[in-house]
């Protein structure tokens, strides 16, 4: 059975969804979980414009969103994963490159430059596997990237939508205050349908089983369609 350090970048709207649900999965796995290591990365602090939308609280105002999710899936789920909390924003590579086992990296992103990064990282390792999922108001994409023994089995994001590669591809810490506190709307059932998506996969590889290319959705027209690689 192969295993995995996983790596769970932003912990967002979609993030905060994914996050709860695979830690009871991998809770519910004990000893048997594939997962060596686990971290949630998200140099984000929790606002009051999160709670609406995310799984925060009021308490949680003013610190780290990894750590504050860290924090709570280990008091709910001491049997799965021990989550380690980077407060970071994703910039370079070398948070990724400290495990021994094979890259499982869950993009949970809401910006083309961090997605970038991590499509550099997929194109250097030689086994990776990454989900990337990305949604407006009520649609939205998630691709299942798997790249095993150097050969790409599954492309990335950029394969099926190339227009990003031209896009803004500036990283978070090179956007002014102003544009960072410019969110797109989203409605809070497409941060969900895209956070059991990713879960979908995740536990469908976990078991051995997995589908990998693309699915889309709509949440106003209660549609999805796969799209296999």
């Amino acid at each position: 059975m192969n295993k995995y350090d996983l790596y769970v970048i932003g912990a967002g709207g979609t993030g905060t969804y994914f996050l709860k649900e695979a830690a009871r999965y991998l809770d519910a796995l004990g000893n048997s979980s594939p997962i060596m290591t686990a971290a949630i990365v998200d140099g984000d602090k929790v606002e009051d414009k999160n709670l609406s939308r995310q799984s925060f609280m009021e308490e949680d105002i003013g610190h780290y969103k990894s750590a504050v999710m860290a924090d709570a899936l280990y008091s709910a789920f001491p049997c799965g994963a021990r989550w380690a909390a980077v407060g970071e924003y994703l910039t370079d590579l070398s948070l990724l490159n400290s495990g021994r086992h094979i890259p499982l990296v869950i993009g949970c992103v809401d910006n083309h430059g961090c997605r970038l990064l991590l499509e550099k990282f997929f194109a250097k390792s030689k086994d990776i596997i990454y989900f990337d999922s990305a949604n407006e108001f009520t649609t939205g994409a998630v691709v299942f990237a798997y790249k095993q023994g150097g050969t790409v089995v599954s492309p990335c994001r950029s394969h099926y939508f190339p227009e990003i590669l031209k896009g803004d591809t500036r990283q978070r810490t090179e956007m002014s205050c102003s544009e960072l506190n410019t969110v797109a709307p989203q409605h809070i059932t497409a941060n969900m349908m895209a956070g059991q998506i990713l879960l979908t996969e995740f536990c469908s590889l976990m078991e051995g089983k997995p589908h990998p290319g693309m699915v889309t959705f709509d949440t106003a027209e209660f549609s999805s369609e796969d799209h296999k690689a």
